[in-house]
């Protein structure tokens, strides 16, 4: 998941402190279990990183890190629920088709954002398309899938459920996917002080699914990322991208 994900995570853009539904949670979660931590906001989700940090957590240099490794590592601990789940929709335009289920997204044409190009397992719209067969052109981004659908290129655009570019353009309407396309989990080292503690975390992260906090922060973390695009900042105001302690002392 990247840094800049609303409303998952992203920095203010006044205070340039890292915020979201994804640290919130966490936050929450240790907070609880009166765990003293200090939140260190990682590069984006590229294939050629997550090696690097998996190798930080083995070699004790990474406690914990939310994650969606395909493939689980013996040294490492995963929570037994998500803590985030990425949910993909196909937007459209309204004026131009109707998508309902499954059959519409078949026999329509299907783009799918991969800032890449290219053909790739790790991109969660090409896995979802391919697994039910769908045909796709690939575009480098929102904006260039904006510009497809406008041109006719593509019937709808497949992406995050909340999409703050499409979510913005009050013409495009949205057919959500309704099983989690992937999930993140909380991983811990089996080195860090904090692999005791898992069996508590599990119990918070399994709270915070059945109460329904999850969907809850998801959708009020939007509405204030929306927001803030409204806000001024105030003047002579600092801004820090540092690592960031969370929890009070």
């Amino acid at each position: 998941m990247n840094i800049e994900s609303p409303p998952y995570r992203w920095f203010d853009r006044c205070t340039g402190q890292l915020t979201g539904s994804l640290p919130h949670l966490i936050d929450r979660i240790f907070k609880n279990l009166s765990i003293d931590y200090q939140y260190s906001p990682l590069s984006a989700y590229r294939p050629e990183v997550i090696v690097k940090y998996n190798l930080m957590m083995l070699n004790g240099e990474l406690d914990a890190r939310s994650t969606n490794d395909v493939n689980k590592l013996d040294g490492i601990l995963y929570s037994e629920s998500a803590i985030s789940s990425v949910i993909m929709s196909a937007f459209y335009l309204s004026d131009a088709v109707s998508i309902s289920n499954l059959e519409d997204l078949r026999r329509l044409k299907a783009g799918v954002i991969t800032p890449s190009m290219k053909v790739t397992k790790f991109s969660i719209g090409q896995r979802y398309l391919k697994a039910n067969q769908i045909p796709f052109i690939l575009v480098p981004s929102e904006a260039a899938g904006v510009e497809a659908l406008k041109l006719g290129k593509i019937d709808y655009l497949m992406s995050r459920k909340y999409s703050p570019l499409l979510l913005i353009k009050g013409n495009f309407k949205s057919f959500d996917i309704e099983e989690p396309i992937t999930s993140f989990y909380f991983s811990v080292s089996e080195n860090s002080r904090l692999a005791e503690r898992m069996p508590e975390i599990n119990r918070e992260i399994k709270k915070a699914h059945e109460s329904g906090l999850m969907d809850f922060l998801d959708k009020n973390y939007l509405l204030l990322w929306f927001a803030e695009r409204e806000m001024k900042c105030p003047k002579n105001l600092k801004k820090t991208t540092q690592k960031l302690k969370l929890s009070e002392p």
